[in-house]
């Protein structure tokens, strides 16, 4: 008999992470936070035009968040 190791993703502890574990542009980890995105959940619960749209948010760090929301996203359907 082979032991196997059973590795659960908890995506409700996932979910409730700090944005803080993505290791962002600190740019983009502050316009994050002035925009009251915490946590994983906070980010993936906002529509994907208002992620766009961020105050303060370029084409560049817009493509890197749009990149790391639909990860998420992905990770947690």
């Amino acid at each position: 008999m082979t032991n196997h190791i059973i590795i659960r993703f908890d995506k409700e502890k996932y979910l409730n992470e700090s944005i803080e574990m993505l290791e962002l542009n600190v740019r983009l980890y502050n316009i994050l936070k002035n925009n009251h995105i915490h946590t994983l959940r906070d980010l993936i619960s906002r529509n994907v035009k208002d992620i766009g749209t961020l105050p303060g948010i370029g084409p560049v760090l817009r493509n890197e968040l749009l990149e790391v929301y639909y990860e998420i996203k992905s990770e947690t359907e």
